[in-house]
């Protein structure tokens, strides 16, 4: 194989590992919330950089259907108001999904202007069982967080990372059981919090599949062996 050779099939190996681990991602800057989301109840919308909604509000996201995680940024408006945002894990209607929020709980947490509550609830916002509803700490002055949701199987896991540097502060878990689920994915929002740099899926800065990797050595080692006749 010639040198133009190997140099294409490196290009195609990086080419076809990009799109394996690709990440439908969406940052919500510009002026509508566009096709790929479907409001399920209330009120979405973005204003060119984040989103807000009414009391309750839910919408998926149909690019990201069948994937089992998810992560989106939270920012609260700083007063002890009721105010949470939800990832959305295997929707099938309002009242069969997982519901996994970050929550300042309002007047019930006195004048906490953070995040003090954490749920695994089935439907959206409880709409069809209140599972579980934690009491956190360690959160009450932090005004923002990425949160990130899995489910897998009937296994869900909340992280939250209010540092931003991937790596999460505290992580919690919760099993669903028998219950039911689809395979859709979206967000939910109350009260005045924002939702911005919504995650969906893979990471896309995934490592290739090994046999990924050992293309690209040969692609690779094969673009410097004219180098190596030069010296």
């Amino acid at each position: 194989m010639n040198l133009r050779s190997l140099t294409l099939l490196a290009c195609l190996v990086l080419v076809a590992s990009g799109a394996a681990h690709a990440t439908p991602t969406d940052d919500f800057n510009r002026a509508t919330l566009g096709p790929n989301w479907v409001i399920q109840t209330g009120s979405m919308a973005t204003d060119g950089a984040v989103v807000t909604g009414t009391d309750g509000a839910l919408m998926t996201y149909t690019l990201g259907n069948g994937q089992t995680s998810a992560s989106v940024d939270i920012l609260l408006n700083g007063r002890p108001d009721v105010q949470y945002g939800a990832i959305v894990l295997g929707y099938q209607d309002l009242d069969h999904n997982a519901f996994i929020k970050l929550q300042n709980n309002g007047p019930t947490s006195g004048s906490v202007n953070g995040f003090t509550n954490a749920a695994f609830y089935y439907g959206n916002n409880g709409s069809n069982g209140q599972l579980d509803f934690l009491d956190i700490s360690g959160f009450e002055n932090a005004l923002s967080a990425r949160i990130t949701a899995t489910l897998v199987g009937s296994l869900a896991t909340l992280s939250v990372d209010t540092n931003f540097d991937g790596i999460a502060e505290q992580s919690f878990n919760f099993d669903y059981g028998a219950l039911s689920f689809g395979t859709g994915v979206g967000l939910g929002i109350w009260g005045p919090a924002q939702l911005d740099s919504f995650t969906v899926g893979t990471n896309a800065n995934a490592a290739p599949e090994p046999a990924t990797l050992a293309l690209l050595g040969l692609a690779f080692a094969g673009i410097g062996l004219p180098r190596r006749r030069k010296l």
